[in-house]
């Protein structure tokens, strides 16, 4: 027990030796805390004991995103270099990283649909930001992903009881063992009227919670998932950039909703194709006919 904490010690006077040098804000901070403890986890070993090859292959494990392990690569390089050691491999490794996200962003993979990113890896987006304690990029890639919304749909008002949802909005009711998704405010409101989705995923309410509990300012039990720095709600005009911002690659709302189109298409379900249509918001024929769909023929 007591060399599992003169370890545990040790680590953390690397990590924050490093840390008391740097000039970002507190939150840069504590994603690179968070970075360097997960890499640690893995290697056993302070990165200043280990070689440049162990690191990388430990990088490797971690996480198969291309971003994910570009922000393991930073860390190690940062702290190898304040302790004055070679970063020469871990510095090759970064280049390589750099230009397979320029070639992933600007000419795609022939294996992926118009060199979108495939369900796989936005899966793996999604748990990185988890992982990461990204708590409001968390609940709007798990929204677009799991359930193709729209960037409107995304602009929701976090609260705790249904009584708090009479206006005409959008909400995320946190209950005692889900969340509930009410969507008022949408594209196709006039035809659908309001649709809820009760999600039951722990990961998810923790999620919000979290979100919940990081805000400075009380807002009355009304918080609003989309905001400024300033604590103001991000207005309509402004949704599309604020949220592409926040997705793999700056994928779209529509990008998302056409990877798992084409990934429903690939497998000919119709279940899945009507799900999607429910949480959409759009019918099914207008999905075959704007994704031109293969496998469903009515």
């Amino acid at each position: 027990d007591i060399l599992c904490i003169m370890n545990i010690k040790k680590m953390t006077d690397e990590i924050e030796q490093y840390l008391s040098t740097h000039t970002g804000t507190e939150r840069t901070k504590k994603a690179y805390r968070i970075a360097y403890q997960r890499l640690r986890g893995v290697t056993e070993r302070n990165l200043s004991d280990i070689s440049e090859n162990e690191i990388l292959a430990s990088i490797k494990k971690l996480s198969s995103n291309l971003n994910t392990q570009a922000s393991y690569v930073n860390i190690a390089k940062c702290v190898r270099m304040y302790n004055g050691l070679s970063i020469l491999e871990i510095e090759k490794h970064r280049i390589r990283l750099k230009q397979k996200l320029v070639k992933k962003r600007n000419q795609g993979d022939e294996s992926k649909l118009d060199g979108l990113a495939t369900p796989r890896e936005l899966q793996s987006f999604l748990n990185d930001l988890y992982l990461e304690e990204k708590w409001r990029d968390y609940i709007i890639n798990y929204l677009l992903i799991n359930y193709s919304v729209r960037n409107k749909d995304i602009d929701c008002m976090i609260v705790t009881s249904t009584m708090d949802t009479k206006t005409h909005d959008n909400f995320l009711v946190v209950r005692k063992k889900d969340v509930s998704y009410v969507r008022k405010n949408y594209k196709t409101s006039g035809i659908y009227g309001d649709l809820k989705i009760t999600i039951t995923s722990s990961k998810f309410r923790n999620a919000v919670e979290k979100y919940v509990l990081n805000l400075e300012e009380d807002k009355e039990n009304f918080f609003p998932l989309l905001m400024k720095g300033n604590g103001d709600r991000i207005g309509e005009d402004s949704l599309f950039l604020y949220i592409t911002n926040k997705t793999l690659n700056n994928m779209t709302e529509s990008d998302i909703c056409k990877v798992n189109v084409a990934s429903i298409d690939r497998e000919g379900d119709l279940n899945k194709l009507q799900m999607l249509s429910h949480t959409r918001g759009t019918s099914i024929q207008t999905l075959i006919g704007s994704y031109h769909l293969q496998s469903f023929n009515f």
